[in-house]
């Protein structure tokens, strides 16, 4: 996210236009790592669909980080509105994107598990949480054993708004799960808001005070052409909250998560 003073830009992720009060900046390919690679760089880039080059040799050196093209995957036909589908499935589909200036509302934030914006705040747009293929070895963990899906926290609200799911678990979409104290916290914390019980195996509470590397993908997604199916591409698949850690029912198991980008 970049500022511009008393203004702001953002990415919206999965089209090519901006909303009405926005000014398109660029647009082009949602870019990132080889869906197979474990190394190379973790979050996704907005690559402009008419680069520019310096110096250059055109040879390929595979020690090199590279980017992808990436492309939707997963059930996520029964997910998004395909009022801008261009073709009969968004998957296999490469995702566009396009960055957003927005003027005189200096901040942007993308709220996970939300479709609404704060009282005050500026609903840019909403959608749906994506992040890399679960099983992957891309990204850091989201469960602590995991070794794919997103790399960052998020701080989720205790009332989660939900739109289009399926409930069905899948073992390749990305996930999150509550988060819980662990090592030796007791040693290290004030205890002044403990109650008198131990840090450890206790669920860490947030508060969102100003955001990101799961994405929030706009609910209503375009596709670009020119790309291979399934081929040489980084993946993004919808996000599924997970009991345990996170508070349910307000969360449901298996559930896809929504997202809103507000500004103001």
């Amino acid at each position: 996210m970049l500022f511009i003073s008393g203004s702001s830009v953002y990415t919206r992720w999965g089209r090519t236009t901006c909303p009405s009060d926005a000014v398109p900046l660029y647009s082009g390919y949602m870019g990132g790592a080889l869906n197979t690679d474990d190394g190379s760089a973790y979050d996704f880039l907005c690559l402009s669909s008419e680069p520019q080059y310096s110096n250059f040799t055109n040879s390929s050196d595979n020690s090199r980080g590279a980017v992808y093209g990436t492309e939707y995957q997963g059930g996520v036909d029964a997910i998004f509105d395909p009022s801008n589908l261009n073709g009969t499935s968004f998957a296999d589909q490469n995702v566009p994107c396009v960055a957003c200036h927005v003027d005189s509302r200096a901040t942007v934030m993308m709220i996970p598990a939300k479709t609404t914006c704060p009282t005050g705040w500026t609903l840019e747009y909403w959608g749906y949480l994506m992040a890399a293929v679960r099983i992957a070895s891309l990204m850091s963990s989201a469960l602590n054993t995991d070794t794919g899906s997103g790399s960052n926290f998020l701080c989720l609200p205790f009332n989660p708004d939900y739109a289009n799911y399926t409930e069905d678990i899948q073992s390749s979409r990305g996930e999150i799960y509550g988060t819980e104290y662990q090592g030796d916290p007791d040693l290290i914390f004030d205890p002044i808001n403990r109650g008198g019980q131990t840090f450890v195996d206790q669920d860490v509470p947030c508060a969102m005070c100003g955001s990101r590397n799961y994405e929030c993908v706009d609910y209503q997604p375009e596709t670009m052409f020119g790309g291979a199916e399934s081929d040489m591409a980084a993946f993004i698949y919808n996000v599924e909250g997970r009991c345990g850690a996170l508070s349910c029912p307000n969360f449901v198991d298996g559930r896809e998560l929504t997202c809103v980008v507000c500004s103001k």
